[in-house]
């Protein structure tokens, strides 16, 4: 089987759509490594899938949620904030 790394960093709509992708090629027998920001980990997570974490410092999904007030002041909302561990929480403001 392939060996597949897949690295996506910075906030939860980059990390996300990827991991659908890593389960499906774990599941069928694919060695892979999934390199996100650890805070993911939890909801990122899949049998046979190895994490690593992508130390992107103040770039992780908690460090750009305290910038979501700074720009939804020019029109760039609306701000999703995420919470939760084993459960996901959306928050729309």
């Amino acid at each position: 089987m392939a060996r597949i790394v897949i690295y996506s960093m910075c906030y939860r709509g980059d990390v996300f759509p990827h991991a659908p992708v890593a389960a499906e090629l774990a599941r069928r027998g694919h060695h892979g490594t999934f390199v996100a920001p650890s805070e993911l980990f939890p909801i990122i997570a899949a049998d046979g899938m190895t994490l690593a974490d992508a130390d992107v410092g103040e770039m992780c999904p908690s460090g750009i949620d305290h910038y979501g007030d700074y720009c939804a002041r020019f029109g760039l909302g609306p701000v999703a904030r995420v919470t939760g561990g084993d459960a996901l929480a959306v928050t729309i403001q």
